[in-house]
């Protein structure tokens, strides 16, 4: 079976015998490319050279934005993934000041910003290669905590906002303005770090703002009448919404929406338009945050979102150290505030002097640090037997039987019993244990188990990172067959090929986000991975809101990305 394209607008796939065509538009795009390798060399096995964007050959679409759409690259220079941002053709005119402002981030080395690793041209358009951080946006990572009901809570939702804020920091000492800080130009990576994002707008302190005109949402990015992203409005501080000189407290005002509406729910100036928006910032009163909220919070983003910059933070080390007053409020040093009092206080703070409060003991040592085990099998077996005996004081199956189970789990793997402890590390995972265990776990198996044989169901061969691969094509034709042959069949091959295809038409369709489509690709995604189809498990995982299941099943059957994933917080989404 062959596969050929045809530069033809209409859908949907014309199937002959023999023969699948993909229907296309005449301007196909890379992304559209990209799923065309896909298909060929899933579908098919047909290895196909991968199309670069300069030294950088790319993966995956990761999504689009105002100034261009980014891609998952490798750079095999340096054997590293890399996001790479290729900007959208009109923003040409604007190519030398985005130059200018990569090259100033590219100078920039700071854990709280993205990292910048080249900019050049292809095809008369200019590309950016980034760092490539694996994690969600601050938006989406808001969305998955619970209310503000302990000071745990508050304190979850301002350490990134901290971290953020020394990115800003960092950007304004080399001269940048951001301009567009919100939410979704913020991320969080797996490792809790968070990056400053999207400085493609970026200006040079004291520039002058662009008089603002649209009937846009003001919730998008708006573009200028020559093209140029001119940013957010709802973010936007008054002298960024009347043309006026930017400067870091511009970065500080937009900072300080995004910091109300993670703690209120809503923006602090009410406007649906951008008419309304602006009369709200500039002549309005910012909403008030909850009073449950500590009062020097409420003080902080009242400061940053004052109408005069004068009126503002100096700059954002001060707004940033003022933000770690409040996550780390100093000790209380009073018991009483009447006069009657003063003795009191005075022979509680003498005892509070002479006493201190212990210090927050140190986190408990983490397997992913390396091993816990004695050096010596004498004192390992000391151990196993200590620990032996503390497990049979917990139930088991509770989090303190586990942490102790990988912790003899660890002197297994030392004292030469690998094949039995990679299998109970295996089981153990799939058992869902909490979290923090389960992160012990994957390192220990990561560490010990990579090369450990996986067995792949009958008919089925171990195809490399993908795992279980089916030793056989999908004999039906078309989509509608090939559904069929999957769920009434259990044809896991035939569940690979249409859900491929069934993706290609949504993502052609503009549906693929939508209940229906993703529905009907998890109905065969599931089916293929009930049946042994490795790759189906990942799919699987990454349509379904319950992904971890999934991706246990794919590490099972020898998908080594799946294995290696990170497991979601308890209680997350």
């Amino acid at each position: 079976m062959s596969l050929t394209t045809v530069p033809h607008p209409p859908l949907p796939w014309r199937l002959a015998p023999g023969t699948l065509a993909i229907v296309l538009p005449r301007d196909t795009e890379l992304a559209d490319r990209l799923l065309q390798q896909r298909v060929k060399a899933r579908l098919f096995g047909e290895a196909v050279a991968p199309l670069q964007i300069g030294a950088y050959a790319l993966i995956a679409r990761l999504g689009a934005g105002g100034m261009g759409v980014v891609y998952r690259a490798h750079d095999p220079e340096l054997d590293r993934s890399v996001a790479l941002k290729i900007m959208h053709p009109e923003l040409t005119g604007a190519a030398e000041r985005l130059r200018r402002e990569a090259r100033a981030l590219a100078r920039l080395a700071h854990p709280n910003v993205v990292s910048v690793f080249e900019i050049g041209d292809h095809a008369g358009q200019l590309y950016v290669a980034m760092e490539l951080v694996e994690g969600v946006n601050l938006r989406e990572w808001l969305a998955s905590l619970g209310p503000l009901a302990r000071p745990a809570d508050l304190r979850a939702r301002l350490d990134p906002f901290l971290q953020a804020a020394r990115g800003l920091q960092a950007a304004h000492a080399v001269g940048l303005v951001h301009c567009d800080f919100k939410p979704e130009n913020v991320l969080v990576g797996a490792d809790g770090r968070v990056r400053v994002a999207d400085f493609g707008i970026a200006s040079q302190v004291g520039a002058t703002a662009r008089e603002l005109t649209t009937t846009a949402p003001i919730a998008l990015g708006l573009r200028t009448g020559d093209g140029e992203l001119a940013g957010t409005p709802a973010y936007m501080a008054p002298e960024q919404l009347v043309g006026g000189t930017l400067d870091a407290r511009t970065d500080q005002f937009a900072f300080c929406v995004a910091l109300h509406e993670a703690l209120a729910g809503d923006r602090p100036y009410p406007g649906d338009d951008l008419p309304a928006l602006i009369a709200s910032v500039t002549r309005g009163a910012p909403r008030s945050l909850p009073r449950s909220l500590p009062a020097g919070l409420r003080t902080l983003v009242a400061r940053g979102l004052a109408r005069d910059p004068a009126a503002r933070f100096p700059d954002m080390a001060a707004l940033g150290a003022a933000l770690e007053r409040v996550l780390r409020p100093a000790p209380v040093r009073t018991l009483l505030a009447s006069a009657a009092a003063l003795a009191t206080v005075t022979i509680a703070y003498v005892a509070a002097a002479a006493n201190p409060t212990p210090a927050a003991p140190p986190p408990p040592p983490s397997l992913c640090d390396g091993s816990l085990a004695p050096a010596t099998p004498e004192a390992r077996k000391v151990a196993m037997r200590t620990i032996s005996a503390e497990m049979q004081r917990h139930p088991k199956g509770s989090p303190e039987y586990l942490r102790l189970k990988t912790r003899a789990l660890d002197l297994l793997f030392h004292d030469g019993f690998k094949d039995d402890a990679c299998r109970i590390t295996r089981d153990s995972l799939v058992a869902d244990p909490p979290t923090d265990i389960a992160a012990e776990l994957r390192c220990l198996q990561a560490r010990h188990c990579a090369a450990a044989p996986i067995t792949c169901p009958a008919g089925f061969t171990l195809g490399g990172p993908a795992g279980c691969e089916p030793t056989t094509q999908c004999e039906a034709a078309g989509v509608p067959a090939q559904v069929d042959a999957c769920i009434g069949k259990d044809d896991a091959a035939c569940c690979m090929s249409a859900s491929i295809i069934l993706e290609y038409e949504a993502l052609e369709a503009k549906t693929a986000a939508t209940p229906a489509s993703k529905a009907e690709r998890l109905r065969l995604a599931s089916k293929g991975c009930t049946r042994g189809y490795a790759a189906l498990c990942v799919e699987a995982s990454r349509l379904d809101a319950a992904a971890a299941p999934w991706r246990r099943r794919a590490c099972t059957l020898g998908d080594v990305a799946a294995c290696a994933a990170p497991e979601p917080a308890k209680g997350s989404k």
